[in-house]
Order: structure tokens, then C-alpha cells, then sequence
């Protein structure tokens, strides 16, 4: 079956997300095809189908797993994909109380109708799970026909068929300055898909931006967290993220959201071994595995080419490390496009701290530790 283009996705159904200022409610625009429409609702609060879709023929429809057989449904609710016919070409606002942002999901064994939450996914957000069996597909009215989705859209329905029992969590979280970042679910843990970006404490303290190098390799003597972007630009935030020495990572105001945290060695261990690595292997120092690292990686585009990007799982759990580089004790600036390096919470010792990184010549993953002024990315794992 052909790969869908994102072209193709966005042809099932046009989304336009909207703040409506005036009465505070969030809302969704449907551009339904004539006949059925496989669809979803990304709002929190239930939606009685009449109200929505006063011009829907018949019912909404989804499908029972247990049964095999479709159920009519009065309500729609997010995570819940559902058949809709309409008579003819169809525009529709649909309004909610507020988007659904975060969904945990449980799926049982067998064939699932679902929908997404209000961001949009990579299919890898499921596909990375060996319960998993396929891609996605969504629905295209016009042609009516199934396509393999490799990006999951607000607001559509998608098959995807489990093999055993899968809990995931999906959609984004909102740190104190307003950045979201995509979730994904890598085994038993949730982190996050991107790398920090905040600039507060949790506390809503200022976090310092320090771009003296001097100024920053200074920063040990006080014990000072402090931030930057690599090479002191801002226009590396959006891909990249910032850079955060480890004094940030340990405050006690926290660098995390509300409901998450810097991961500490064990957790690292933890992911590493989901992926393959031996507890042996994930135990000892420097690089060690095989290639878990180009499965952590992401965005192939962004690489210096290697063997990391270079093999088949290149990509495959849906982590999406990128090689933002990083900042020594020094204050100077290494290896964008080589390196993606970061922070466990976990101390070596009093001058030292546990981190990780992905070299784009190799598949495996380094574990060392290292000077604690020293500039890492930091990605977060729920509670």
C-alpha cells in the first residue's frame, strides 16, 4: 500500500485550530466530504452528536473491540475515532469547553478506531511498541479509500491494531513559560519527544542566562544553574532547545514541569535496556550497546552522516534526539550536527554528574560523567 504524503492526511480532513477570545472555548474546523467521514473529537468535555453534527445522517459509529462489531455512540469524546456520513460537502466549527492535549490511553488486543489528541503525532508515537502490528491508516472520503499514516492529525480517526494490552500516553505538556513539547510513550516510561526550552524555575524564579564564557566557567564556584543556547543564538531554540548546566538540573525549584523530572542514571539505564542493551552493557561507561543510540536519534537531516543515522532503527522509538551540540566548563561550543548530549540527575560526585550522549559516527550510547558547569540538553520524564 502506498505511503501517505503528509498532502494526502491533511486531504481528509482541513483543520484549523482557533482561540475564540470571546467566550474562552477552543474550537476545531471540520471539512467533511460527502458520505462517511472517519473522524475524532479532541476536546475534554463529551459532545452530544446532534448538537456537533446537526447535519449528519444517521448516527456516529465506533467500534467495539470486544465485539468486532460498530456501536452507535450519542456522545463523541476524545480518543475515540468514529464513522460520520454527511449528505453533501460539509464545513463545520466544532466548539469545546478546551482541547485535549494529553490522552493515556489502555488498548486491548485486537483492531482500535481511535483518535488522537489536539497536537499533531508521528505514527512512531505507536509504532515503536512490539505490541504494535503495522502502521496507522487513515480514511481519504474523496477516494475512499485506506492509506498508511506516517503523521497523526487532530480531529481524524485511525486503525491500529494491538497485539497484546498497550497503555500509552500521547499529546504535549506546557512548561511555566508556555513552550509545549510532544510526549511519548517508550515502554513503561513517558518522556518528553523534544528538549527543554524553559527559562523559569517551577517556582517561576528566573533561571540566569549566561552568555559570557568566562562568566560561565565561573558558575562552579557559587554552584549557580544557569541556561544558554548554543553559540549564544536564539534561533537554535525551536529545533534544539537550550543548554543547561547541572547546577539547573539539581535546584530544588525545579527545572521540570509540575508532574516530571530530570531523569536520573537509572532511568537512563532503564530506557537504554527497553531498547535492547544488556543491564551488563548499560551498566559500564563510555560507548556500550549497539545500536540503541541511532533508535534515540531523530531527524536524520540534522546529522553529520554515519553510521548512527545510517542504520535500519535510526529513528525508531520515537525519542527524536538531535545533535544540538553542547557548551564545556569553559564556556566554549561543541559539535552541533555531531553530538546530542544530556543530563541525568544523578551525581558521579561532588564536582561530577552522570549524562549521556549520541555521537553521529557511532549506533551505540555513551555513558560517562562530567564537570558540572558544563552546557547539556535536557529532556524530562513524567512522575
Amino acid at each position: 500500500m502506498k505511503k501517505s504524503s503528509i498532502f494526502l492526511q491533511i486531504l481528509l480532513i482541513v483543520i484549523l485550530m482557533v482561540f475564540n477570545s470571546a467566550n474562552s472555548l477552543d474550537s476545531l474546523r471540520y471539512d467533511l466530504k460527502r458520505g462517511w467521514n472517519m473522524i475524532s473529537s479532541p476536546f475534554t468535555d463529551s459532545l452530544l452528536v446532534t448538537e456537533a453534527f446537526p447535519m449528519a445522517i444517521g448516527s456516529a459509529w465506533e467500534y467495539n473491540t470486544e465485539s468486532g462489531s460498530y456501536v452507535e455512540m450519542p456522545y463523541v469524546t476524545a480518543g475515540t475515532g468514529f464513522w460520520l456520513m454527511v449528505g453533501s460537502d460539509t464545513v463545520i466549527n466544532l466548539v469545546g469547553d478546551s482541547f485535549a492535549y494529553n490522552l493515556d490511553c489502555i488498548f486491548e488486543p485486537g483492531w482500535h478506531l481511535f483518535g488522537g489528541p489536539a497536537v499533531t503525532l508521528p505514527a512512531n508515537n505507536f509504532t515503536n511498541s512490539p505490541i504494535v502490528l503495522g502502521d496507522p491508516y487513515g480514511y481519504n472520503p474523496e477516494t475512499r479509500a485506506y492509506l498508511i499514516a506516517d503523521t497523526l492529525f487532530p480531529g481524524l480517526g485511525y486503525w491500529i491494531y494491538f497485539s497484546d494490552t498497550l497503555e500509552r500516553a500521547m499529546g504535549a505538556i506546557t512548561d511555566i513559560d508556555g513552550n509545549v513539547y510532544r510526549i511519548i510513550s517508550i515502554g513503561s516510561q513517558v518522556w518528553m519527544a523534544e528538549n527543554l526550552k524553559v527559562t523559569h524555575y517551577r517556582n517561576g524564579t528566573a533561571i540566569p542566562n549566561v552568555t559570557d564564557a568566562t562568566e560561565w566557567s565561573n558558575l562552579d564556584d557559587t554552584e549557580t544553574g544557569a541556561y544558554c543556547e548554543y553559540n549564544n543564538d536564539p534561533s537554535n531554540i525551536l529545533t534544539y532547545g537550550r543548554l543547561y548546566n547541572w547546577y539547573a538540573v539539581d535546584d530544588s525549584r525545579c527545572l521540570a514541569p509540575a508532574g516530571w523530572h530530570v531523569p536520573t542514571d537509572e532511568e537512563w539505564k532503564t530506557l537504554e535496556i527497553y531498547l535492547g542493551m544488556s543491564p551488563a552493557e548499560a551498566d559500564s561507561y563510555w560507548y556500550r550497546g549497539t545500536n540503541e543510540g541511532s533508535k534515540l536519534a531523530g531527524r536524520a537531516d540534522l546529522w553529520y552522516d554515519g553510521d548512527l543515522e545510517d542504520d535500519p532503527e535510526f529513528g525508531s522509538s520515537g525519542f527524536t534526539a538531535l545533535p544540538g551540540g553542547y557548551r564545556t566548563n569553559d564556556g566554549t561550543f561543541y559539535n552541533m550536527s555531531s553530538y546530542a548530549t544530556f543530563w541525568s540527575s544523578s551525581e558521579y560526585s561532588t564536582a561530577l554528574a552522570w549524562y549521556r550522549t549520541l555521537n553521529y559516527y557511532y549506533t551505540d550510547v555513551d555513558r560517562l560523567y562530567i564537570n558540572k558547569q558544563a552546557g547539556f540538553s535536557v529532556r524530562c520524564l513524567r512522575d
